[in-house]
């Protein structure tokens, strides 16, 4: 279920390009019941707290977040709060365990674009759509490279 406004995701979008379609995409997800209790109401797991997942998880109730990842299950229950797998569709949850560290490789607007789009490709599993002019992502990576570098 979406859980934020329709002004809510235009700041979503602008902070993170792309992420409109990735929550609609979890949203039309068709996740397996909880094997246990017998409700709908399932999230996937990512085993990742970064800026971009955590609005995931605040957009969508398909979406549940654990720090880096979790063994306990693919699928968790929002009813019950439990973790589970269907047989056949467990991930490799052991090689997700260690967290990954991402950044553009140099200041430039154009390490940033292709930074944003790989990553973006990594997330959703597909070629990343370029829609913002030149003059966009060179706004976008200013206000990226802008705040404090060590958060980089």
């Amino acid at each position: 279920m979406i859980k934020i406004s329709e002004d809510r995701f235009k700041v979503y979008e602008q902070n993170y390009p792309g992420i409109t379609e990735q929550i609609l995409r979890y949203e039309a997800a068709n996740l397996p019941a909880c094997p246990q209790c017998g409700a709908a109401d399932t999230a996937i797991v990512i085993g990742a707290l970064v800026g971009r997942t955590i609005h995931l998880a605040s957009a969508t109730t398909k979406v549940h977040l654990t720090p880096n990842g979790s063994s306990q299950g693919t699928y968790y229950c929002n009813t019950c709060k439990a973790y589970f797998n269907i047989p056949g569709s467990e991930r490799n949850t052991e090689a997700k365990t260690k967290p990954i560290f991402s950044r553009p490789s140099d200041n430039s607007w154009q390490a940033y674009r292709a930074w944003v789009l790989s990553f973006t490709a990594a997330l959703t599993g597909k070629l990343a759509d370029d829609t913002y002019s030149e003059d966009e992502w060179k706004q976008y990576a200013a206000k990226f490279w802008s705040t404090d570098n060590n958060k980089h």
